[in-house]
């Protein structure tokens, strides 16, 4: 992931295939891996990912999907900018965007309804 984040300033966070619905909450996968690798992302206003986004301050936010909304505001994007959101990036604790193995075996058994640790995770 690093050498592919690694090759780009953004990363599109916006999805509309169920506006209104589901892509109005969603956090995609691409909003953690991104920030972890340093891609600042680019959201759309009134959603949870661009909730999350302006919290951390870390990506520009779209006031809608119309073309000449996102000209201008990418266009109006300057080093600068670019540099103080890779910053923020930089300053979300790690553990808001990656979880550990140990994490994802207690958010499966949850899930899952089992409540019993594996021995190679208890140890």
């Amino acid at each position: 992931m690093p050498r592919i984040y690694g090759q780009v300033d953004l990363a599109w966070l916006i999805d509309r295939y169920q506006a209104g619905q589901n892509s109005d909450w969603l956090l995609p996968n691409r909003l953690y891996e991104g920030c972890l690798n340093g891609a600042v992302p680019v959201v759309l206003n009134g959603t949870e990912v661009a909730r999350r986004v302006q919290a951390w301050d870390c990506g520009p936010i779209l006031p809608s999907t119309d073309d000449g909304a996102i000209r201008a505001t990418l266009s109006g994007l300057c080093a600068q900018d670019l540099a103080r959101f890779r910053h923020a990036l930089a300053a979300i604790p790690k553990d808001r965007l990656h979880m550990d193995r140990a994490e994802c075996g207690t958010l499966t058994r949850a899930i899952c309804g089992t409540a019993a640790v594996p021995a190679e995770e208890a140890a």
